[in-house]
């Protein structure tokens, strides 16, 4: 199964998000780990295009996903994010249960290629991203991602539940 499924169906407001996630960049909360340095927002009462975001994604996808979290994440050029994987439990960045996939909507930086270790270069829009898969990126351009993180559902689970939706 390759690393990424391209999302054809939009559920969300690319300009709402865009602006959203350039105005909340300055209050991103920033964590340094020995490979990388995360910037994230997580969705609250800051932002609405957000939570809207999320309101559309489950009438779109009406399925038991368990536990979902959502944010923007900020990466920026020339920054290095070595090979990872993100389904293990960071306790330095987060108390929340480890990411086993997440639907990555690029707001910037289109131009970015994410490597998969053994599987090579990938770019996207918005997909399906297996993050149990080790992978890589080394932005030539600022990066901003629209992040929904499934911490109960795999990879599997999820693009079956959305393939079901598209073939209904």
């Amino acid at each position: 199964m390759e690393p990424i499924f391209h999302l054809q169906k939009e559920f969300w407001d690319y300009a709402d998000l865009k602006e959203e996630a350039k105005v909340l960049k300055n209050e991103a909360l920033v964590f340094e780990t020995s490979k990388a340095i995360i910037r994230a927002v997580p969705m609250s009462s800051r932002s609405p295009a957000l939570k809207k975001l999320y309101g559309e994604f489950l009438k779109t996808y009406p399925y038991n996903f368990g536990e979902i979290s959502m944010s923007y994440m900020y990466i920026n050029k020339g920054e290095v994010y070595p090979y990872h994987v993100d389904n293990v439990a960071s306790t330095a960045v987060s108390n929340l249960k480890p990411v086993q996939c997440t639907i990555n909507i690029l707001v910037s930086g289109e131009d970015n290629e994410v490597e998969f270790e053994g599987l090579g270069k990938y770019k996207y829009k918005a997909c399906v991203f297996n993050t149990s898969h080790m992978h890589r990126i080394t932005p030539q351009s600022d990066r901003t991602i629209v992040r929904i993180s499934f911490r109960e559902s795999s990879y599997e689970d999820v693009v079956r539940k959305i393939q079901d939706t598209i073939n209904t």
